[in-house]
């Protein structure tokens, strides 16, 4: 999981995620995956976190949020739920947009 490690508020929901996921993701703040992962730019941490499986397929957004909390055992249902319950992702990904771009406020 990349995320903007200069945003407060992101910081502290990726100390939340870490006490959840444990050891089993790998939290990088974006300033420090720039040469691990030169596919994304700037804009793209900028936009949303960004997920990368084990598999090398990236998510970002609400559907990366899940898909990290996915990785504890008693968290898979929302990233069920997002995959599998017509109109959930869209709602999701709706208020992920409104956090992110409020994220200096909140």
């Amino acid at each position: 999981m990349i995320y903007d490690g200069e945003c407060s508020f992101c910081r502290r929901w990726i100390s939340r995620w870490k006490h959840v996921t444990g050891d089993q993701v790998e939290y990088l703040a974006s300033q420090e995956a720039v040469e691990r992962f030169p596919q994304f730019s700037v804009a793209d941490y900028e936009r949303s976190i960004q997920w990368i499986d084990l598999e090398g397929d990236v998510f970002e957004g609400a559907e990366a949020v899940f898909s990290a909390l996915a990785c504890a055992p008693d968290k898979t249902w929302p990233l069920w739920i997002y995959r599998n319950v017509p109109g959930f992702a869209p709602v999701a990904e709706w208020g992920y947009r409104i956090v992110a771009k409020n994220r200096g406020v909140l």
